[in-house]
């Protein structure tokens, strides 16, 4: 993959991100917030991913000992988890659901914590069960949304339809414009030989697994933490 391969294919997710912000003046606080602490996520998972699932090009890679990423990991987390929010807030209260509550600064923490204990789960995942890190993810997140899902059963239709769009639109970008402008980027920068080998549409299943919940938890987690603090004050 091209050393500006990855930082042009942040471009589309950016460029949608910023639509929906302008589209919805009612989220932007909660979007914006939460993008910009989520996508720390982005850069602190590559400790791993470059190790064992994937080895992209930055323009300008940061190198701590062992751990090497970019820019480009956080600005297409911050991008991906804001457009999974905003597709499921739509989704929710287009079915007739209250909106969310007024931005709180409390709803930042939450998330902080949300945050870190993805990690933690993310990293037990690799020490403990010595799994690849993209299979860690996708359990750490699964794991997540049991907890969230448990608790908030009527949140999950709405999260699942949205997750499902988001993982189709996904797998859409790779095959329509990832792979055409950037042809064999896939063999150059993925570790194929150490995943399961199925492909959809050319695409690892993996890559789109991760997408899906990725969008299936994070959708509703500011709701939750928001409704957490409407129910402490209530």
């Amino acid at each position: 993959m091209p050393s500006y391969a990855y930082t042009v294919l942040c471009i589309p997710f950016l460029v949608l991100w910023a639509f929906l912000y302008a589209r919805n003046p009612a989220l932007r606080k909660h979007l914006f917030w939460m993008s910009a602490l989520l996508g720390i996520a982005g850069p602190i998972a590559e400790f791993w991913h470059t190790r064992d699932y994937w080895n992209p090009g930055y323009l300008a890679p940061v190198k701590i000992g062992p751990w090497r990423f970019g820019l480009e990991d956080y600005i297409l987390t911050f991008a991906m988890a804001g457009i999974a929010f905003v597709l499921f807030e739509r989704i929710y209260t287009g079915r007739g659901a209250d909106p969310l509550p007024e931005w709180r600064w409390k709803t930042l923490f939450c998330l902080d914590m949300a945050g870190n204990a993805g990690i933690l789960c993310m990293a037990f995942f690799i020490y403990i069960l010595k799994i690849n890190s993209i299979y860690a993810l996708i359990s750490s997140i699964a794991a997540a949304s049991l907890v969230l899902f448990g608790r908030r059963r009527e949140w999950l239709p709405a999260a699942a339809l949205a997750a499902s769009i988001y993982a189709l639109g996904y797998l859409l970008f790779f095959r329509l414009f990832m792979m055409p402008l950037f042809p064999g980027s896939l063999e150059r920068a993925w570790n194929l030989e150490a995943l399961w080998g199925v492909r959809l549409a050319g695409v690892p299943a993996e890559e789109i697994a991760w997408a899906f919940m990725l969008a299936l938890f994070v959708g509703p987690i500011i709701r939750a933490c928001s409704e957490s603090h409407k129910m402490e004050h209530g």
